[in-house]
């Protein structure tokens, strides 16, 4: 399986780096809204439900020993742990959206290198993982 990862992995390193050595063809923008905008924000409020059943399942992992104990203080720890830190992600997300959207066309320009330095990364760990284990 780590051979195939690492096979995975170096595929895409390269289809990125083709990428990002491509031309690249100016893309207009057009503002869209209507339904379009609507069905995109309903879409990503799906998205943000994904955690729940992670967060479930985790909790039946760690109590299948009967070692975790749920107490009211530890349930309100967890709560404001979570509502803390979607808090402060969403206020990033807002704090540098404006720096993001003036800069939006080096993003776009260095993104698939970005892409494949993640890649080559992902491939010096993998390579690892199999010496390592075998």
């Amino acid at each position: 399986l780590l051979r195939a990862g690492l096979v995975i992995f170096l595929i895409m390193m390269v289809y990125f780096l083709i990428m990002a050595q491509g031309r690249r063809k100016e893309v207009e923008i057009n503002s869209t809204s209507g339904i379009r905008s609507i069905s995109k924000g309903m879409m990503i409020g799906t998205l943000n439900i994904f955690p729940i059943p992670y967060f479930v399942a985790l909790g039946a992992a760690l109590n299948v020993n009967g070692n975790v104990q749920y107490h009211l203080l530890n349930n309100a720890v967890f709560v404001m742990a979570a509502g803390l830190g979607t808090f402060t992600t969403l206020y990033l997300y807002a704090l540098f959206f404006a720096k993001i959207e003036s800069e939006g066309n080096f993003f776009a320009k260095y993104s698939n290198y970005f892409m494949a330095g993640l890649m080559l990364i992902l491939v010096i760990i993998t390579f690892i993982r199999i010496f390592n284990s075998g």
